[in-house]
């Protein structure tokens, strides 16, 4: 009895410590003010691409583990099929560092669909994360408002992860619904790390 108290004390402490870090309001995704300064075949591709993404960090949420791969090799398919010729920058030096960064970002996809198991799917998924945000925020994606959002114990309750929403409600990757300590206790467990807001931007 004496030992469950203190799992439990434990547990309540988490909790608490999560909540407090917590699912601060951030603003509601609002639409473009402004054309894109990107091609619309570019945006389309790029759109498509991120479409699979939160596919992918919903089964995350889920703890999908059966349709992880699959969905991580779509979006690889569908960032080779990303025209980065459509996207405008100030000089070809410019874009030849972007399409360092889009390959960089396919191979962390890729490296998700071969993950031996669902802890090694979620640390490539926030490598995979990081690096889709600083492409991101590289070619100043201006179609969407975008959240970067951290969880602070995604992995042995005290490692910090991210990962990019469309929304700023926290619905968390790392934690999701069946966590085997916490159930889907943690699933709103995060705060907005940053937005990437371009739009309204020429």
């Amino acid at each position: 009895m004496k030992s469950a108290f203190v799992t439990w004390v434990v547990v309540g402490f988490v909790l608490l410590g999560c909540k407090e870090s917590g699912n601060k309001s951030a603003p509601l995704n609002n639409p473009p003010t402004a054309a894109s300064k990107h091609s619309a075949s570019f945006n389309a591709a790029i759109d498509s691409a991120l479409s699979g993404y939160y596919q992918l960090t919903e089964a995350l949420v889920q703890w999908d583990s059966s349709s992880i791969s699959s969905m991580a090799t779509n979006i690889v398919k569908q960032l080779k099929e990303v025209d980065i010729s459509g996207a405008k920058f100030e000089n070809d030096s410019q874009q030849k560092e972007a399409a360092q960064y889009l390959a960089g970002l396919t191979s962390d996809i890729h490296n998700i669909s071969t993950a031996s198991n669902l802890e090694g799917a979620r640390r490539r998924f926030h490598t995979a994360s990081e690096n889709l945000a600083q492409f991101l925020q590289f070619i100043k994606y201006d179609n969407q408002k975008l959240f970067l959002q951290e969880c602070p114990m995604a992995f042995n309750d005290e490692e910090t992860a991210t990962w990019i929403s469309a929304a700023p409600e926290i619905r968390n990757p790392y934690l999701g619904l069946h966590h085997p300590r916490y159930k889907s206790g943690m699933l709103h467990c995060g705060t907005t790390k940053t937005e990437v807001n371009y739009t309204g931007t020429k």
